[in-house]
């Protein structure tokens, strides 16, 4: 562990959930590993893609809010990230926008590293984040994993 910048620059007008910020430690996208839990990243949403169409309207409203629909690629100056969404986080999300992921953790899905908002986690639209561009030339999903098998 170790490093511990200054994640002094905080994103809300205070006020409303501003107390409950400080509990994640503040990462990089270039910061994330496998075994990565409980952060907090301030990131730019690239593309949103559904992972599954849903070709039938009925049934939408039926579904769990913790359901994953789509696959967002965010990322900081560091690189980039794909991120599971659930319908809600989704909407939260528009393309060029930053947003806070508060409670995210990585998820190992087939040796590649996707971010997943926590049950206790949430989403916060960052208005006035200094602009920054995603570096789309770093996607650490894009890198294969060995899963190791512990003897």
């Amino acid at each position: 562990g170790g490093g511990g910048g200054t994640g002094g620059k905080s994103c809300g007008g205070g006020g409303k959930g501003s107390g409950r910020r400080g509990s994640f430690p503040v990462v990089k996208v270039k910061d994330l590993h496998p075994t990565t839990s409980n952060i907090s990243i301030l990131v730019r949403c690239c593309k949103i893609s559904p992972t599954a169409m849903q070709h039938s309207t009925q049934g939408a409203q039926q579904m769990p809010r913790d359901v994953v629909v789509g696959e967002a690629l965010i990322g900081d100056e560091s690189g980039v990230v794909l991120m599971r969404c659930t319908q809600e986080q989704a909407s939260t999300l528009s393309v060029g926008f930053a947003v806070w992921a508060h409670g995210s953790s990585i998820q190992m899905i087939s040796g590649h590293m996707s971010l997943m908002v926590d049950r206790g986690g949430w989403l916060e639209p960052c208005h006035t984040a200094r602009w920054f561009l995603p570096n789309t030339r770093n996607n650490i999903s894009s890198i294969e994993y060995e899963l190791v098998k512990r003897s």
